[in-house]
């Protein structure tokens, strides 16, 4: 019989977390450089992170953090899936802040004919494009605003309202069994599952109940020590 203290664990296990902030703009760069000497740089994306949706301006916490990065030496870059008017914007209100701005139309290869900015939000509605003519599927994009994607009868956007889990709410309700849901959020990816579809990360990593109920219980435990 296997010794109690040898028998295999999980990861959830030995999880014992050595710094816990409750938002992004907790960490400042002192512990970003502390906890990883090694770190050059720090990548954000804006809306819903360091801004509200589509915000005309940027919060004075958020001027402040990115100046403490900067101060402590590390590169900074924006990394956003904004498109039109608000790409202008977003490089007025963060070029002078940070080392750089990326948006879909910024990672645009001039020297390349056939690309353009829909062949780099993150994730492509362009792979999903391709997937979906090789595989015969049809494939519903949701978003709270609009976004440009490839043309075809097999791919199709939703935009919903704005909100906290509008798209979640509408992705759940929509859901049947044998589905396959593409997405990074683990509630949702719960939800879905127990609707019986099938939910892949953005890497292609599936999701199953077993390991969605231990990133669940990572969240509930480092929500209880940010308490």
């Amino acid at each position: 019989m296997q010794n109690e203290a040898n028998e295999p664990r999980g990861w959830l296990g030995w999880l014992r977390p050595d710094f816990v902030v409750a938002t992004v703009l907790d960490l400042t760069g002192e512990d970003i450089k502390r906890m990883s000497p090694a770190t050059r740089a720090v990548c954000l994306d804006i809306d819903g992170t360091i801004t509200d949706y589509h915000a005309p301006s940027v919060p004075e916490r958020s001027v402040e953090r990115l100046q403490s990065y900067n101060e402590t030496g590390l590169l900074t870059f924006i990394i956003s899936n904004c498109h039109d008017e608000r790409v202008t914007e977003v490089h007025r209100l963060f070029g002078p802040l940070v080392t750089g701005v990326l948006t879909p139309g910024d990672a645009v290869d001039p020297a390349d004919p056939r690309d353009r900015p829909g062949r780099h939000i993150k994730p492509s509605p362009d792979m999903l494009d391709v997937v979906a003519q090789r595989y015969g599927l049809s494939v519903t994009l949701v978003a709270n605003s609009y976004m440009k994607i490839p043309g075809g009868d097999w791919l199709k956007l939703v935009v919903v309202e704005k909100g906290l889990n509008e798209a979640d709410d509408w992705i759940t309700g929509h859901a049947e069994k044998d589905d396959i849901v593409i997405t990074g959020d683990i509630p949702l990816a719960a939800r879905c599952l127990d609707k019986g579809a099938k939910v892949l990360g953005h890497k292609g990593r599936p999701f199953t109940s077993e390991n969605v109920c231990e990133s669940l219980a990572t969240r509930q435990l480092l929500g209880q020590l940010r308490d």
